[in-house]
């Protein structure tokens, strides 16, 4: 099981599309179990787009999780959640920005916790 980090952005869609705690916990549950799970997108490494059957509305509604996935030693990241049928669609420009910035995540995470390990170190035990 690996970590999971909501980012800003995927609360405010899971809040939009009404998510229910429930259904959040299937989406946190199956991408913790499975960070490579569901299939590539946007030719973008490490970035998975994983469908999941939604049904605590009473109607069945599939929804698309958008998740990156950089290693085993980072967390899971969920990126953005819709209903299918609703666009997750990029434009170029937008790919190439995501594609650096989900490039930039891993080394920034390590490196962090490369400051707290040094940082926790440091400090007289006590």
């Amino acid at each position: 099981m690996h970590s999971v980090v909501e980012t800003p952005t995927f609360a405010t869609a899971a809040d939009r599309a009404g998510l229910t705690e429930s259904m959040l916990g299937r989406v946190i549950d199956a991408v913790a179990a499975e960070p490579r799970g569901g299939k590539p997108a946007l030719e973008i490494e490490g970035l998975y787009l994983l469908v999941l059957r939604r049904t605590e509305t009473g109607a069945e509604e599939d929804v698309e999780v958008l998740h990156y996935f950089a290693g085993d030693d980072i967390p899971v990241f969920l990126l953005d959640i819709a209903f299918i049928g609703e666009p997750l669609s990029l434009t170029k420009r937008q790919r190439v920005e995501l594609a650096e910035t989900l490039s930039e995540i891993a080394p920034q995470y390590r490196a962090s916790v490369r400051a707290k390990v040094v940082e926790f170190k440091s400090k007289p035990n006590g």
